[in-house]
């Protein structure tokens, strides 16, 4: 039986942590690994987790220097502390609801704001509530955040390449209308620019039940949902 060759190898979990970690993975190998759509629910789970970490992590407090004697153990404890992180942040788990807090390639992240504050979880969406996107992508895609309602009314509220660096911040806030049938929010991320009238069509077509797909993101923001 020929084995493949080395550029050919599958792509799995193993290669994503060891991107993770910095390796020295091939352009090649990298690029393929950007692509695969199959590893988006640990790209999610770990984008959550360190996003999690971030918000709640204690304070840390000035120490004083062990003696030398215990550096080297410390030192090890790190090590395997890091390693055990790792191995936690890619277990398989259950996907998380699209409804409210959607991820996907990149870590697309929808924040909720009310009174200019961070809405906790489990909190009651209605109109007035405003709404943040930030996205990870290629450098230069196009990104479109549009509104879909269930009366086939599309609002493109955005339409901007994404940086040098690929990231992508709505300009401002999202603020809920009043409007009292269900509603999305889309992110669309594009290699080249796209005609409104055709965005709006194809958004269209995602009725009744818009759901993600690749390059598209959807969050419901129907009025009395509540925020996960």
């Amino acid at each position: 039986m020929s084995t493949p060759p080395k550029d050919m190898l599958p792509i799995d979990e193993f290669d994503l942590e060891l991107e993770i970690a910095g390796a020295d993975l091939p352009q090649e190998r990298l690029e393929r690994l950007w692509r695969d759509t199959s590893l988006d629910p640990a790209r999610a789970e770990i984008a959550a987790s360190e996003a999690w970490w971030l918000r709640h992590r204690p304070a840390l407090r000035a120490a004083p220097q062990p003696p030398p004697r215990w550096r080297g153990w410390m030192m090890a404890a790190a090590v395997a502390a890091a390693v055990l992180l790792a191995w936690v942040l890619l277990q398989p788990t259950e996907p998380a609801s699209p409804d409210v807090r959607p991820r996907g390639v990149g870590g697309v992240d929808v924040g909720w704001v009310r009174d200019g504050a961070p809405m906790q979880p489990g909190t009651l969406i209605r109109s007035g509530d405003q709404l943040s996107v930030q996205l990870s992508t290629e450098p230069g895609r196009m990104v479109y955040v549009a509104t879909l309602q269930d009366d086939g009314e599309v609002f493109v509220l955005q339409a901007e390449p994404s940086d040098a660096q690929g990231r992508f911040v709505l300009s401002g806030r999202a603020q809920l209308d009043d409007f009292e049938g269900r509603e999305w929010l889309v992110v669309v991320s594009r290699e080249q620019r796209v005609r409104q009238n055709v965005l709006r069509a194809e958004l269209q077509r995602l009725l009744p039940e818009p759901g993600p797909g690749p390059g598209r993101w959807v969050v419901e923001v129907t009025r009395g949902r509540t925020t996960r």
